[in-house]
């Protein structure tokens, strides 16, 4: 029933036998260079940020609440560059669930 109104409305209808959804490949590009560029990113970046967590180690030593509100700021810039990520791959599939109808 939903898939008959759905053929009325000019929306197309695949089945689990049509074979691969068709997606967008100018958008699948732009995405995969996006994603290309920001892992490379993270590889010129990842000694930085790994002297940076050594810096953290010499100053717990020290001064730990200096050190444990650096260690939080790093994490927060990992888990904020992961859900950043993840982000970007829902938004593209998101992108690709709506132009298939």
């Amino acid at each position: 029933m939903i898939s008959c109104n759905l053929r009325l409305r000019g929306y197309k209808i695949f089945d689990m036998n049509s074979g691969v959804v068709p997606a967008d490949k100018n958008l699948r590009k732009k995405l995969i260079i996006f994603l290309g560029l920001t892992i490379t990113a993270i590889f010129l970046f990842a000694p930085y940020f790994n002297d940076y967590i050594e810096q953290i180690k010499q100053i717990s030593k020290e001064n730990p609440e200096v050190a444990f509100k650096k260690s939080m700021f790093a994490l927060k810039v990992r888990l904020g560059l992961v859900s950043f990520l993840l982000l970007v791959a829902g938004v593209y599939f998101i992108i690709l669930a709506r132009r298939t109808f």
